[in-house]
């Protein structure tokens, strides 16, 4: 347009032509790197698979909601208020299931004492007890998931991979700090609750919702930084029945044992059954008196306990519903669902 010459014109629809024709070799290679790695994978358990099959969720929109009491909440607000209530008091059931109660204490140290809790070893020790590096933080900022929904301070995990250089030397100082018995902010441990209806279950229950926990990045480095410490030590301390959430053990263990007492039991007729049991609100239940003296008998090393007590000491939550202002309220039992240190 600045030099209306006909060779120009000509060179700049060429140019957009190859452009053009670049555009579309490049589509064409992804759709076809695509397709090979569907081929490849799509009848694998991998992640096409998991995606196939995952149910569709509706968008996070709430009609109506009946609470334990079989009152019926249908405005925003009156929503926000119900599983506020609701989800406070599951997160402090108990209020005098606090370390401040000897009796308490005494019966769980009577408990943990003829229970024969496996202890780990000096080596293991000395590798929970170290202190953090640099580098360590880095691998794990590299892991983080770019698009992951933020805790409330709204920075994602891109933001602490593109600011890496200048964050890891901050962040590593003062999780160092923190094994020395120091403590966060009390907006580090805030975490805003997204619900997700639990399959089959009546949407309208105020308690057929499975809360996830949307934590700051920084909070969630530092708990996927104790769970990569404590990991490999596991098995040395959970019973080899237990396969979730366990390095090196898959499910399908369980479902072969299961299988071979089925055949055992036939072959020499012996009179048998199988009870499921199911521990209703199980990661929201944990008591935290019994985590923490469980943590010691373990052999768990104090600036280990230090840090974990850092990420539990006066957490808040708040619930997210569309078209409200949440309202915080403190946690005083479980362990949150999307932390990366709750499975361990």
């Amino acid at each position: 347009k600045a030099a209306p010459e006909e060779a120009t014109y000509l060179l700049l629809s060429q140019t957009r032509t190859d452009l053009n024709r670049l555009f579309i070799e490049d589509a064409g290679r992804a759709l076809l790197w695509s397709k090979q790695r569907y081929f490849e994978r799509s009848n694998k358990i991998d992640t096409p698979l998991a995606r196939k099959i995952k149910p569709k969720y509706k968008s996070n929109q709430f009609a109506k909601i009946v609470d334990k009491q079989g009152v019926s909440h249908d405005t925003p607000r009156e929503i926000r208020d119900a599983f506020t209530a609701y989800f406070a008091k599951l997160y402090h059931h108990t209020p005098s299931h606090n370390e401040s109660n000897q009796t308490l204490l005494t019966d769980i140290e009577g408990y943990l004492t003829k229970s024969n809790i496996p202890h780990l070893n000096e080596q293991q020790i000395a590798a929970l007890d170290s202190p953090f590096t640099e580098e360590e933080i880095r691998e794990v900022v590299k892991e983080l998931k770019p698009n992951k929904a933020p805790g409330p301070d709204g920075l994602t995990g891109q933001y602490y991979k593109c600011f890496a250089n200048s964050l890891v030397p901050r962040l590593c100082p003062l999780f160092n700090t923190l094994r020395g018995g120091g403590g966060l902010m009390p907006e580090a441990l805030l975490a805003s609750v997204v619900l997700i209806p639990k399959p089959g279950k009546d949407v309208q229950g105020i308690d057929n919702y499975r809360p996830i926990s949307l934590l700051n990045t920084d909070i969630k480095i530092l708990a996927k930084l104790m769970a990569l410490r404590l990991g490999p030590m596991l098995s040395t301390l959970i019973h080899p029945d237990q396969v979730g959430f366990m390095p090196g053990r898959q499910a399908f263990e369980n479902t072969r044992r299961a299988a071979d007492l089925i055949w055992w039991a036939r072959s020499r007729k012996v009179p048998s059954l199988f009870l499921s049991l199911d521990a209703e609100k199980a990661f929201d239940r944990a008591e935290w008196p019994f985590l923490f003296r469980l943590l010691e008998r373990a052999g768990l090393p104090d600036s280990f306990l230090a840090l974990t007590r850092a990420l539990y000491a006066n957490p808040m939550a708040q619930i997210l519903i569309p078209g409200t202002d949440p309202t915080p309220f403190p946690i005083r039992n479980g362990t949150r669902q999307g932390c990366p240190l709750s499975p361990s």
